[in-house]
């Protein structure tokens, strides 16, 4: 009987094959792309904007670059600014550019590209808007909490404190006639007018991502985490309609647009769809862009000119009319797609089963590989009363410290965002992280962070020498505990207090300089590329941390004294006894900081988030502070965990040659 099934199931699965091989061949051609033309950053787009008629575009990316393209994509011109451009907005005419970056800084250039002023904030910016005439610009903040209004010869108007981090904003109207909006992250959106007056504040059900409104303001639309977008009545503040784009997946609006009668709505999404919505609220149009997280969708005033871009660092700029028929050939290939893929499993699962259930060896190998498991399962249930007690601690373990490594090990194959499904990419990730030259910048920062690290231990080496050599055992107990309660501070607080030092203009450092006449040493300490890392890295001074001060001084108390007793004996001074008895017996406490500065150095994150979030430009950059970004700011928790799996490598391997050769043969063992 078996020959004649084998037969019977290699036809079959010589029939399937061919089947899914037809269907291959047969599958119609894929668009290949969105029409129009593309603009490739070297980085994760954030901000996207356009002139009325869309015959001018300016884009803004990670990369702290900023582009103006006509319409036929020629670049005009560029501007790079110190960190990441997060927001950029162009007047009705073209003339006019407001763009704001990491950097603290928001700009004003005009058709040509001269910067026409620069206004210098004091927290990093989020978001920029402009009014159509190019006479304000509005500039928000998430971690200020600020939002600012700026006219156009570059003077404050006004700066309203909202309490809470702002996401977006957007501007209508003219001259005394100005309304600018505001976004919030307590879902809210605020409505000011020209001098400053709240005119009203709409309360909404999630973080509003993005915020648009048509010329008249008599729309306003809202793009929501939860991933709905609301149109807003602009005169009474009542919700108009909205859209839910949120499927079996998590999905996020990252941005809004409308155009200037109200009749086109366009929000991007994290999934990498673009929505095209009418005035009513209803999806005409779901244009894909799998694998991306859009960043920015922006629709040109008269509503012709389509514009998006996100992670996958490329922006699409068509007509929208000629995007319906693209976007129609894509649906009914992913469709085709989804039929062969399913087919394809079938297959596998029915050859595979025909083959293990029906052939000698496949009878033999699951005999083989099943009897194990039997018999474990058969001790298992001798001694199940003890495994039923272990299973807790397995369960604690596995949830919050195995699962967590592992689907960090496994995500870093993929492109994945938290709430969607991940999509497998393989070692796209790796192969991004090699290329990211932040992370290589990083990584050189990190080895100096490593290195000054250790030349930083031998300062509490030195205090705990000098206090283990003290006579008085009451004076010993007072510098120990006097060096120790400083551990009771958090270390936020204490690197708080040193960005409160360097401040350029009411700092301690500085104004010590002024008072001892050496106006000439005074800097930006934290601001300059030049020396912003050697801040960074002076910090803490005089770098007599609690904890190995405590490890040294506790190696040194182990000591027997016969030995000190000894090398007075042969006449021994100081140094030939810190050479030649302290220093070999403190080897195990230095082992010990010697593997944790290693492990700290590659960690190192907080003290430049604090400082310069990785500015002036990348020059503070950190591994570590990477990952954060990528998870954070752009949600792509596939590179996060491929940075992350990478940063692990490095300690693991690190944390292993020193424990295999940082040690010392005379280690003294009580």
């Amino acid at each position: 009987m078996h020959p004649k099934t084998l037969k019977l199931g290699s036809k079959l699965l010589v029939v399937l094959v061919s089947a899914a091989l037809v269907l291959l061949l047969v599958l119609p051609v894929a668009a290949a792309g969105p029409l129009g033309w593309t603009h490739e950053a070297s980085d994760t787009i954030f901000t996207i904007s356009g002139s009325a008629d869309g015959t001018r575009v300016v884009v803004g990316s990670r990369d702290n670059v900023v582009t103006v393209y006509d319409e036929a994509g020629n670049e005009l011109w560029n501007f790079t600014a110190g960190n990441s451009v997060t927001g950029v907005a162009m007047s009705a005419d073209g003339q006019f550019v407001a763009v704001v970056s990491m950097d603290r800084n928001a700009r004003l250039f005009d058709a040509e590209g001269n910067m026409l002023w620069e206004y210098r904030a004091s927290f990093p910016l989020s978001a920029t808007a402009i009014s159509d005439d190019g006479s304000y610009v509005s500039v928000a903040s998430v971690e200020g909490r600020h939002l600012l209004l700026i006219d156009k010869e570059g003077k404050l108007v006004w700066d309203k404190n909202l309490s809470v981090p702002i996401e977006s904003t957007a501007m209508y109207g003219t001259g005394e006639k100005t309304r600018v909006l505001a976004g919030t992250r307590d879902s809210k959106v605020f409505l000011f007018n020209l001098a400053g007056d709240e005119l009203f504040r709409k309360q909404l059900d999630d973080v509003v991502n993005g915020i648009s409104v048509n010329r008249s303001g008599a729309t306003i639309v809202a793009g929501l985490d939860d991933g709905r977008v609301i149109a807003i009545n602009g005169g009474n503040a009542q919700v108009k309609w909205e859209y839910n784009a949120r499927g079996s997946q998590l999905e996020r609006i990252r941005s809004v647009s409308i155009s200037a009668d109200g009749q086109v709505v366009v929000a991007g999404v994290s999934n990498g769809d673009v929505l095209v919505l009418t005035g009513d609220g209803t999806l005409k149009q779901t244009i894909k862009n799998a694998g991306d997280d859009t960043k920015a969708a922006y629709i040109s005033r008269n509503g012709e000119v389509l514009m998006y871009g996100g992670s996958l660092k490329t922006m699409h700029v068509s007509n929208l009319a000629d995007q319906a028929a693209a976007a129609t050939q894509k649906q009914q290939t992913s469709t085709v797609l989804i039929v062969v893929a399913v087919v394809i499993v079938v297959v596998l699962l029915v050859g595979g089963y025909l083959a293990v259930r029906y052939t000698p060896w496949g009878a033999k190998l699951w005999h083989t590989t099943s009897q194990p498991a039997r018999h474990l399962i058969r001790e298992i249930w001798r001694a199940k009363t003890s495994y039923l007690f272990l299973v807790p601690t397995f369960a604690l373990l596995a949830i919050f410290n195995y699962y967590p490594a592992f689907s960090g090990l496994w995500h870093g194959f993929t492109r994945w965002t938290p709430g969607l499904r991940a999509q497998w990419v393989g070692l796209d990730n790796y192969i991004a992280a090699f290329k990211n030259p932040y992370l290589r910048v990083g990584i050189g920062n990190a080895v100096i962070l490593i290195i000054t690290g250790y030349l930083k231990l031998l300062m509490p080496l030195t205090v705990a020498e000098l206090i283990f050599n003290l006579r008085s055992a009451k004076l010993q107990y007072f510098l120990r505990t006097a060096y120790v309660i400083p551990l009771i501070v958090p270390g936020v607080v204490g690197i708080l207090m040193w960005v409160n030092i360097y401040d350029p203009n009411y700092g301690l450092l500085n104004k010590t300089l002024e008072a001892l006449g050496l106006e000439s040493w005074i800097r930006v300490w934290l601001g300059d590329p030049e020396i912003a890392l050697r801040s960074i890295i002076f910090m803490g001074f005089p770098w007599i941390g609690a904890f190995p001060l405590l490890l040294f001084y506790g190696g040194l108390i182990t000591i027997p004294t016969d030995l000190f007793d000894a090398a007075k004996v042969d006449g021994a001074n100081f140094w030939q006894r810190f050479i030649h008895i302290d220093l070999p017996l403190l080897m195990s406490p230095i082992r010990t900081l010697v593997i944790l500065g290693f492990i700290g150095g590659v960690q190192s994150f907080e003290s430049v988030f604090l400082t310069t979030m990785g500015g002036p430009g990348h020059v503070t950059y950190v591994p570590a502070l990477e990952l954060y970004f990528q998870a954070t700011t752009f949600n792509r928790m596939g590179m996060a965990s491929a940075i992350g799996t990478l940063l692990f490598i490095v300690i693991m391997a690190g944390t292993i040659f020193n424990l295999r050769y940082v040690r010392g043969s005379t280690e003294y063992q009580a």
